[in-house]
């Protein structure tokens, strides 16, 4: 009977490991804070890390969009990534829509590189964002 029981706690921690392994999101070349600097190749004109996203490692990211708060999910595997559940406060500014054209540009995010300290990112082909790392 004890050996019977060993053998379920010891399937359903393994079974535990393996779960949690599969649905990482850790990649270290991005757990970091991101200033905005382009959207597709349009210079931002921001004060460095006025716009930004931070990566934490675990699947999450939040970030300040120039008026509102933003987070959300995020998945890595390779070299593709995608963001889900974004989201952001409602407050109302005089921003024009670079907000708005950054969250549009998360969403549509399906790959990324990371050279040296900027992180961009694409969908398909096509450059949506470009990101200094906050130091």
């Amino acid at each position: 009977m004890k050996r019977k029981l060993f053998a379920i706690v010891l399937l359903i921690t393994a079974i535990g490991f393996i779960s949690c392994h599969k649905h990482s999101s850790t990649n270290t070349a991005i757990v970091h804070s991101w200033a905005l600097k382009t959207l597709g190749n349009t210079l931002i004109y921001a004060p460095k890390g006025y716009i930004h996203i931070q990566f934490d490692g675990k699947g999450r990211v939040s970030g300040y969009g120039g008026c509102n708060s933003v987070s959300g999910s995020y998945a890595i595997s390779g070299t593709q990534l995608s963001f889900s559940d974004l989201t952001s406060t409602l407050l109302w500014c005089d921003y024009g829509d670079l907000e708005s054209n950054f969250m549009e540009a998360l969403r549509q995010t399906n790959n990324y590189t990371v050279n040296n300290s900027l992180l961009s990112l694409y969908h398909g082909s096509e450059l949506k964002a470009t990101l200094d790392m906050e130091q």
